[in-house]
């Protein structure tokens, strides 16, 4: 079901692309934030955004921006919902902009190729709630590259 005001967007995106199914909207109102998580537990219900729209293209993503511009509907990207640092927390109101659909990959440039296998979520996570295993693994990391580095600098320039 889709609200009137809505409506204008929906027609612009594909088939079920837009949603206000209470479920839909609890399922994306908040990440793995240690506060949303606790206050789950104390029985708090998160606030839910007014809608959930899954882009599938570039085009989509430029219909929901030019949507939120006309109306000055705030926009909340969501990924995965993985994160701890609160970043997916949408208010009455909002359109959370659900980039799971989004899944091709188009092109793979040097940067990518350079950086495949590197990720900063250990760092991100595991620093956010303050994991001892967390920090004591990125200090390894550092010191294993700043080792690395030293001895194989010669082949940089």
């Amino acid at each position: 079901m889709v609200a009137p005001s809505l409506s204008s967007l929906a027609s612009r995106l594909p088939h079920g692309a837009v949603s206000m199914l209470e479920a839909d909207r609890l399922a994306v109102s908040m990440d793995l934030w240690p506060r949303h998580i606790l206050g789950l537990w104390s029985g708090k219900t998160p606030a839910l955004p007014t809608a959930v729209v899954w882009p599938e293209s570039t085009r989509d993503v430029q219909a929901i921006v030019a949507y939120a511009h006309a109306t000055g509907t705030a926009l909340v990207p969501y990924g995965a919902g993985s994160s701890v640092v609160g970043g997916a927390s949408p208010t009455p109101g909002q359109l959370v902009v659900d980039l799971k659909r989004m899944a091709r990959v188009l092109s793979i440039d040097d940067g990518a190729r350079m950086a495949r296998g590197c990720t900063s979520g250990q760092a991100l996570s595991g620093g956010a709630v303050l994991s001892a295993g967390s920090w004591a693994f990125m200090m390894c990391v550092f010191a294993g590259a700043y080792a690395v580095a030293y001895f194989v600098r010669k082949f940089w320039n």
